[in-house]
This record gives structure tokens, C-alpha cells and sequence, in this order.
């Protein structure tokens, strides 16, 4: 894997792709994008919405500081933070993979699925760099 993408663009990736997520559910919840094509299309209120909105600003914020961290654009001397950090999202974005194929709406299949793809392969390359 190494072979085929760059640490440095695999990093950059995963930081462009995770803010653009960050944008995409901060429009959901302002209501410009419909809450019909997230959560698998099974979210019922307008709370339940918002909820799960804000747990997924948190956490792909989180992936994102990760990200930094292991690329080193934010240095760290405590490189397992990262190091656990990073495979963390590998399973994240493998089973969030999943639930995007299960979803109700097509346009989640179709648009998300191949995006947390990216995410997983990105984070795997990233995980499987050695500490420097």
C-alpha cells in the first residue's frame, strides 16, 4: 500500500475529506441539506437529528486532530495517541462502510460508501506507517 499512496497524501486526503464531512453534517443541521439522506434514512425527529449531527461533527473533529497528529503537523512526543488513534478509524470508517451499504436512501449508498471507502484506505495507510 505504500507503493500506491503517499503518507503525506493519504494525510492530506483524509484532512480534506473529513472537513468536508464536518460541513456536510453542519448544513444538515441547518437544514439545507435533507435529513433524509443521512443516518440510513431512519432518523424520526428533529432532535434525534440534531443528536446524531453533533456526534458526528464531534467525532470526525477528533479524527481530524488525529490525522494531524500522525502526520505531525502537530507534533506530539506520545506517538501511541496517534498510533491507536489512527487504527481507531480504520474500524470506524470500515463499519461506518457497511452501514453506508445498508442504508435506505440510494444517494447514501452511492455518494457515501465510496467516501468512507477513501476514509478507510487513507487511515489504513496512515496506520501502517512507522513511528519516527
Amino acid at each position: 500500500m505504500r507503493k500506491f499512496i503517499s503518507f503525506k497524501t493519504a494525510a492530506n486526503a483524509n484532512l480534506i475529506i473529513l472537513g468536508l464531512f464536518v460541513i456536510f453534517h453542519a448544513l444538515v443541521i441547518l437544514e439545507v441539506t435533507p435529513q433524509s439522506i443521512v443516518w440510513g434514512g431512519r432518523l424520526t425527529s428533529r432532535d434525534e437529528l440534531v443528536q446524531h449531527e453533533v456526534l458526528s461533527i464531534v467525532l470526525m473533529s477528533v479524527c481530524i486532530f488525529i490525522t494531524l497528529l500522525k502526520a505531525n503537523y502537530i507534533p506530539l512526543k506520545l506517538k501511541i495517541i496517534p498510533a491507536v488513534g489512527m487504527w481507531f478509524m480504520v474500524v470506524l470508517f470500515l463499519f461506518n462502510t457497511v452501514g453506508n451499504i445498508f442504508a435506505i436512501t440510494l444517494f447514501e449508498k452511492l455518494a457515501f460508501t465510496p467516501m468512507t471507502i477513501l476514509l478507510t484506505l487513507f487511515s489504513l495507510r496512515l496506520a501502517i506507517e512507522k513511528e519516527s
